[in-house]
Protein backbone atom coordinates (compact mmCIF):
# COMPACT_ATOMS: atom_id res chain seq x y z
CA UNK A 1 0.00 0.00 0.00
CA UNK A 2 2.92 2.40 0.83
CA UNK A 3 5.04 1.84 -2.12
CA UNK A 4 1.95 2.45 -4.24
CA UNK A 5 1.39 5.58 -2.57
CA UNK A 6 4.46 6.61 -3.26
CA UNK A 7 4.93 5.23 -6.95
CA UNK A 8 1.70 8.03 -7.39
CA UNK A 9 3.09 10.92 -5.58
CA UNK A 10 6.24 10.57 -7.95
CA UNK A 11 4.47 10.11 -11.47
CA UNK A 12 3.67 12.58 -13.70
CA UNK A 13 0.00 12.77 -12.86
CA UNK A 14 0.79 14.32 -9.51
CA UNK A 15 1.38 17.87 -10.86
CA UNK A 16 -1.81 17.60 -12.86
CA UNK A 17 -3.56 17.92 -9.01
CA UNK A 18 -1.81 20.94 -8.20
CA UNK A 19 -0.43 22.37 -5.09
CA UNK A 20 -2.05 21.87 -1.38
CA UNK A 21 -0.56 25.33 -0.30
CA UNK A 22 -0.56 28.72 -2.26
CA UNK A 23 2.53 31.03 -3.14
CA UNK A 24 3.11 34.29 -1.79
CA UNK A 25 1.64 35.70 -4.17
CA UNK A 26 -1.14 33.63 -4.37
CA UNK A 27 -1.39 34.19 -0.74
CA UNK A 28 -1.39 38.01 -1.08
CA UNK A 29 -4.22 38.19 -4.32
CA UNK A 30 -6.60 36.17 -1.72
CA UNK A 31 -5.85 38.58 1.03
CA UNK A 32 -6.76 41.62 -0.86
CA UNK A 33 -9.96 40.02 -2.08
CA UNK A 34 -10.61 39.03 1.33
CA UNK A 35 -10.05 43.07 2.30
CA UNK A 36 -12.29 43.83 -0.90
CA UNK A 37 -15.78 44.96 0.44
CA UNK A 38 -17.56 41.55 0.12
CA UNK A 39 -20.00 41.08 3.09
CA UNK A 40 -23.15 41.90 4.82
CA UNK A 41 -24.02 45.09 3.13
CA UNK A 42 -21.95 45.25 0.22
CA UNK A 43 -24.05 43.68 -2.16
CA UNK A 44 -22.61 40.08 -1.60
CA UNK A 45 -24.51 38.37 1.54
CA UNK A 46 -27.98 39.19 2.68
CA UNK A 47 -28.53 40.51 5.66
CA UNK A 48 -31.71 38.88 7.81
CA UNK A 49 -32.76 40.20 11.22
CA UNK A 50 -33.35 37.22 13.38
CA UNK A 51 -34.37 39.10 16.36
CA UNK A 52 -34.45 41.61 18.60
CA UNK A 53 -34.23 41.37 22.60
CA UNK A 54 -34.47 44.82 24.73
CA UNK A 55 -33.56 44.18 28.50
CA UNK A 56 -35.50 46.38 31.22
CA UNK A 57 -32.15 48.27 31.65
CA UNK A 58 -32.81 49.15 28.02
CA UNK A 59 -29.65 47.75 26.51
CA UNK A 60 -30.49 45.37 23.60
CA UNK A 61 -29.16 43.12 21.61
CA UNK A 62 -29.97 42.11 17.50
CA UNK A 63 -29.52 38.87 16.02
CA UNK A 64 -27.84 39.98 12.61
CA UNK A 65 -27.60 36.76 10.28
CA UNK A 66 -27.94 34.70 13.25
CA UNK A 67 -25.02 36.51 14.87
CA UNK A 68 -25.89 38.46 18.42
CA UNK A 69 -24.60 42.29 18.12
CA UNK A 70 -25.23 44.41 20.94
CA UNK A 71 -25.73 48.22 21.65
CA UNK A 72 -22.90 50.26 19.96
CA UNK A 73 -21.10 47.22 18.25
CA UNK A 74 -20.44 46.93 14.75
CA UNK A 75 -18.91 43.81 14.77
CA UNK A 76 -20.63 42.58 11.36
CA UNK A 77 -19.85 46.22 10.01
CA UNK A 78 -23.48 47.27 9.99
CA UNK A 79 -24.41 49.62 12.45
CA UNK A 80 -28.12 49.60 14.50
CA UNK A 81 -28.88 53.30 14.56
CA UNK A 82 -32.64 52.76 16.17
CA UNK A 83 -34.73 50.26 17.67
CA UNK A 84 -38.66 50.37 18.12
CA UNK A 85 -38.85 46.92 20.22
CA UNK A 86 -42.74 47.19 20.16
CA UNK A 87 -43.17 46.70 16.35
CA UNK A 88 -40.23 44.77 16.33
CA UNK A 89 -38.46 47.37 13.77
CA UNK A 90 -34.30 47.97 13.49
CA UNK A 91 -33.33 50.78 11.50
CA UNK A 92 -29.28 49.42 10.37
CA UNK A 93 -27.00 51.17 8.61
CA UNK A 94 -24.88 49.09 5.79
CA UNK A 95 -21.34 49.84 5.68
CA UNK A 96 -21.56 51.13 1.99
CA UNK A 97 -25.03 53.12 1.99
CA UNK A 98 -25.25 56.68 2.35
CA UNK A 99 -28.73 56.53 3.60
CA UNK A 100 -30.58 53.72 6.56
CA UNK A 101 -32.60 51.00 5.76
CA UNK A 102 -35.50 50.23 8.19
CA UNK A 103 -36.25 46.64 8.85
CA UNK A 104 -38.25 44.24 10.75
CA UNK A 105 -37.16 41.06 12.50
CA UNK A 106 -37.69 38.35 9.96
CA UNK A 107 -36.79 40.00 7.04
CA UNK A 108 -34.18 39.57 4.38
CA UNK A 109 -32.66 42.27 2.86
CA UNK A 110 -30.77 41.77 -0.42
CA UNK A 111 -27.96 44.17 -0.54
CA UNK A 112 -27.29 43.95 -4.48
CA UNK A 113 -30.75 44.92 -5.50
CA UNK A 114 -31.50 46.68 -1.89
CA UNK A 115 -34.89 44.83 -1.94
CA UNK A 116 -36.98 43.78 1.56
CA UNK A 117 -38.30 40.16 1.44
CA UNK A 118 -40.50 38.76 4.09
CA UNK A 119 -39.41 36.25 5.90
CA UNK A 120 -42.28 33.55 4.46
CA UNK A 121 -41.44 34.78 0.92
CA UNK A 122 -39.92 32.11 -1.50
CA UNK A 123 -36.24 32.79 -1.90
CA UNK A 124 -35.89 33.56 -5.41
CA UNK A 125 -34.40 30.81 -7.34
CA UNK A 126 -30.84 31.22 -9.36
CA UNK A 127 -31.13 29.65 -13.16
CA UNK A 128 -28.98 26.86 -13.11
CA UNK A 129 -29.83 24.98 -16.19
CA UNK A 130 -33.48 23.72 -15.22
CA UNK A 131 -31.46 21.38 -12.68
CA UNK A 132 -31.82 21.60 -8.63
CA UNK A 133 -29.35 21.52 -7.05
Amino acid sequence: MTVGLLLAASSPRADVAGRFFYTPQERAALDAQRNKSIGPGTGGEPITINGLVTRSSGKSTVWINSAPQNDHETTSGIAIIGKQPAGGRVTVQLPNSAKPTGMKVGQTLDTGSGQIREGYEAVPRQENGGTDP
